[in-house]
């Protein structure tokens, strides 16, 4: 069976809900008057919101490993990151965002997960932990290099050079750990340098980010507006939709078989013509897509 999903029912029209699980993963979905195409890299999207909204987290992972195909959104509220950001608990918010395909999810930069990168390693270093720090940014180098360092205000940007302010994440994070690593060589509890946690978050506040409660707080805005929600019962609601508007078109098979049961069969044909016969039908499966006795 092939549901069809049809934004306006009518009964004269009709539209099949054909996933298109070709080779181009990245394709998106595509509607017309009379169609509604998921593309399969949609499709595969719906079924891992499926299995994360029933708890199947370990089948999720290794479908989006198999496949190469992450979320369009959170499995959570957006105002989760909000909080977690607060708390200063980075781990749970990469964790969400490594989930996310950044192609799909518009909102997902990779200037946005660099600023959290960034800002994950500052908190380390800080705690004291350099050598976590240093670990943490090679692995997370690639998208440091690819940010260069985010909004500046107009005094600033007078101050610093054009070369300063094309710097990248990377070499920002460089210089600030190594100023650090210096500070702290001769006194341990030696304070962080005035600029350490300045403009991390890279966002459009005009207010200067200098305090470690500034930047979580600006991060965790940016992560709540910029990363959707994807719904988890999504798939199971398209399904329905589509089984419903089969129902009202009269698409969906509706079979009923009647016969005698076997003490007719073996009664004469006078006596069986007179004697009652039991109603029996068949009911189409929507899975098997075949018909079965009820």
């Amino acid at each position: 069976i092939h549901p069809s999903i049809q934004t306006n029912p009518s009964p004269h029209m009709s539209s099949d809900f054909r996933p298109d699980f070709g080779d181009d993963h990245d394709a998106t979905s595509s509607s017309s008057s009379t169609t509604l195409a998921i593309g399969g890299a949609d499709m595969i999207r719906l079924i891992q919101g499926h299995l994360t909204s029933v708890g199947l987290t370990t089948a999720v992972t290794a479908l989006r490993q198999e496949s190469g195909i992450g979320a369009a959104g959170a499995s959570h509220p957006p105002r989760m990151f909000a909080t977690w950001a607060a708390e200063g608990n980075w781990a749970l918010v990469l964790k969400s965002l490594s989930a996310i395909d950044r192609q799909r999810c518009r909102g997902c930069t990779t200037d946005l997960v660099a600023a959290v990168h960034e800002q994950a390693i500052l908190e380390v270093a800080e705690a004291g932990d350099l050598e976590v720090a240093y670990a943490t940014y090679r692995l997370a180098q690639k998208d440091l290099e690819a940010s260069r360092m985010g909004h500046q205000t107009k005094k600033k940007k007078k101050k610093q050079s054009s070369s300063s302010s094309n710097m990248t994440r990377a070499r920002n994070v460089e210089q600030k750990l190594a100023a650090l690593a210096a500070a702290r060589t001769k006194d341990p509890n030696a304070p962080l340098p005035d600029d350490y946690y300045h403009n991390v978050s890279g966002g459009t506040n005009n207010k200067e980010m200098t305090t470690r409660d500034d930047v979580r707080r600006e991060l965790g805005d940016r992560l709540t507006q910029a990363i959707p929600e994807q719904p988890g019962n999504r798939l199971t609601a398209m399904l329905q939709q589509a089984i419903k508007y089969q129902s009202y078109t009269g698409e969906l098979p509706r079979i009923k078989q009647w016969w005698q049961d076997e003490e007719n069969e073996q009664s004469d044909n006078d006596n069986a013509d007179n004697r009652p016969k039991k109603k029996r039908r068949k009911v189409f499966d929507l899975v098997l897509g075949t018909s079965t006795r009820a």
